[in-house]
């Protein structure tokens, strides 16, 4: 039976193969939406009972943002606590939209925004 994972990294010139570690998220419930090494989406704590806001940059450790929601619904629905997160630029920014709370939105740090704004290498 087919079923949601995490994330893979494939490194293009070596073709290593690796596993992302994003923190809190729940290959049913987050739904990950991206901006060149950034990604947006709603996670689920580990107990199982709120709801959270995650940012992170790959290559860091810890997430931009880490924002608690408020309390899962544990829906059997996949992506059914959050829609997917959209991406805003001019300022970098992305919105949130939980599934019973207000929707807000998160401006990247400056830093982030400049290197955001770049090119992606190849």
């Amino acid at each position: 039976k087919w079923q949601r994972g995490d994330w893979l990294l494939v490194n293009v010139a070596s073709g290593r193969i690796s596993q992302l570690k994003l923190p809190d998220f729940d290959p049913f419930y987050s739904f990950a939406s991206w901006h060149q090494d950034y990604v947006a989406y709603c996670g689920i704590s580990d107990s199982g009972e709120t709801v959270e806001a995650v940012v992170a940059q790959l290559g860091q450790k810890k997430p931009l943002l880490r924002q608690e929601l408020g309390r899962a619904r544990g829906s059997e629905l996949p992506d059914s606590e959050c829609a997917p997160p959209e991406w805003q630029s001019q300022p970098l920014r992305v919105l949130f939209k939980p599934a019973n709370y207000p929707k807000f939105s998160f401006k990247l740090p400056a830093q982030s925004s400049a290197s955001a704004s770049q090119p992606a290498r190849q």
